[in-house]
C-alpha cells in the first residue's frame, strides 16, 4: 500500500524582481485512476491530432494537384480533387470536434495548457490556491506546475537525504 502525501509548498511571487507576495499550497500526486484517465486522454489526442496532420498534408497535396489540373484545362479531374478535399474537410471538422470533446483545442499547446489546468485544479488545494490561481492567468498553468513540480522534486530530494 503506498500513502500519498501532500507536498506543502511556499511560494515567493516576485515582480520585477522584488518580493511582491508570498503564498502557500499543498500539492499532491495523481491518484492512479486519475494518472490513467490523464494518459487515456493524452493518448486519444495525439491519435487525432496525429490523423489531423495527415489530412492537412494530403489537402495541401490536393491543392497542389487542383492548381496544375485547373492550368493544364483538365476540368475533370480538377473537379474530382475538388471533391476529394471536400471529403477530407468533411473528415477534418470531425476530428476537430471530437479534439474540442476532449479538451483538446486547436494545438498541442493548447491540449498541454488545458490539461495542466485539469491537473492544477485536481492536485492542488491550501488557502493560498485561488491567488495562485490568479496568477495562472499570466504566467500559464504548464508555465506554473513546471515550477510547482521542481519545488516538489527539490522538497522529496532534501526529505530522502540527498
Amino acid at each position: 500500500m503506498k500513502i500519498q502525501l501532500d507536498y506543502k509548498i511556499d511560494i515567493e511571487i516576485q515582480e520585477g524582481g522584488k518580493s511582491k507576495e508570498k503564498l502557500s499550497i499543498f500539492m499532491r500526486e495523481f491518484t492512479r485512476s486519475e494518472k490513467k484517465e490523464n494518459d487515456v486522454l493524452k493518448k486519444r489526442f495525439e491519435k487525432i491530432f496525429k490523423k489531423a496532420q495527415k489530412i492537412g498534408k494530403r489537402e495541401s497535396i490536393l491543392d497542389e494537384k487542383f492548381s496544375i489540373f485547373k492550368i493544364k484545362g483538365d476540368h475533370e479531374k480538377a473537379l474530382k480533387t475538388i471533391e476529394e478535399k471536400e471529403a477530407l474537410d468533411k473528415s477534418l471538422d470531425e476530428l476537430m470536434e471530437e479534439l474540442e470533446e476532449i479538451g483538446g483545442g486547436d494545438s498541442l499547446d493548447d491540449f498541454a495548457e488545458n490539461t495542466a489546468k485539469v491537473r492544477f485544479e485536481t492536485i492542488i488545494n491550501g488557502e493560498d490556491r485561488g491567488k495562485l490561481q490568479a496568477y495562472t492567468e499570466i504566467k500559464g498553468y504548464l508555465s506554473i506546475l513546471s515550477d510547482l513540480d521542481k519545488a516538489k522534486a527539490e522538497l522529496e530530494k532534501k526529505q530522502s537525504g540527498e
